[in-house]
């Protein structure tokens, strides 16, 4: 029978704060039946991701250079780390990124024209290794949807932790997008504006849930905490079933069937 797990499709148990206490976070999360996607923004984050995915074995690494991060780094030189990365650790990179397009705080066009550029360049590679490509998109969906086809997609593309409205959730779900939210839908202020109908719009068939943690803290642990934990993903579960009327193991169910069928997995087992 295949094993059950409280999937955590995007988190950074390889990057600070979380890093330093990896070893005793990750405890916490194995007592509690978890399976984590380690998600790379930079080099060394990336580094880190495959590093503690071996080491904890109940998780899976991404490689990426997030798109507030692409300034710091050359595509050619990049290409060779991540064939490094992909081709000594293929039972550990499960995918590409995060990477995508981020208009937070932009101030010249010409960067996003980059991010662009280097979107494109994690299309290509996602395609080359034949592994799906997770996007940060921030402020950004319909730029992303405007251009789609430029960039190529021949895998399977999730959108992390989305915070768009019913409408960019629907033309995402038309691209054949896989939909992941955060612990941020819980929050009354985004709850009320998009998310209860952003989470309605998406069927079970392609959602998932994620922490994101450090950053996006749920509600309830909001009040006395601004850094997240995997293991505080257990209230997006809970208020993303209610929204669905459905009960929290059916969620947890579907979750599981949606990340063999996103990430093209026969069985989800440790390393």
């Amino acid at each position: 029978m295949q094993k059950k797990f409280i999937i955590d499709n995007h988190t950074h148990l390889n990057m600070e704060p979380l890093y330093e206490n990896y070893h005793e976070l990750a405890k916490i999360c194995k007592q509690k039946n978890m399976w984590l996607n380690l998600i790379g923004c930079d080099v060394e984050s990336s580094k880190k991701a495959i590093e503690v995915a071996k080491d904890i074995k109940f998780a899976k690494a991404f490689i990426g250079i997030h798109p507030n991060d692409v300034t710091k780094f050359k595509i050619e030189e990049i290409e060779k780390v991540f064939d490094e990365l992909y081709y000594q650790n293929q039972n550990i990179v499960l995918g590409i990124g995060e990477c995508g397009l981020d208009r937070k705080d932009l101030v010249d066009e010409t960067n996003f024209e980059l991010q662009i550029k280097w979107l494109k360049f994690h299309a290509k590679m996602a395609n080359k290794y034949n592994i799906p490509i997770m996007l940060h998109i921030r402020y950004a969906y319909k730029d992303l949807i405007n251009l789609w086809d430029q960039f190529n997609f021949k895998t399977q593309v999730i959108i992390h932790c989305f915070c768009g409205n019913k409408q960019e959730a629907k033309a995402l779900l038309e691209k054949r997008c896989y939909i992941s939210f955060a612990g941020i839908v819980t929050h009354k202020k985004q709850a009320d504006e998009w998310a209860i109908d952003s989470i309605k719009e998406v069927p079970l068939d392609r959602i998932f849930v994620e922490t994101d943690a450090p950053c996006l803290t749920p509600k309830e642990y909001r009040k006395s905490t601004n850094i997240n934990m995997p293991f505080y993903i257990f209230e997006t579960y809970s208020f993303i079933a209610e929204i669905k009327n459905i009960g929290f193991d059916e969620l947890v169910d579907v979750c599981n069937k949606n990340y063999l069928n996103a990430y093209n997995l026969k069985e989800i087992k440790e390393n």
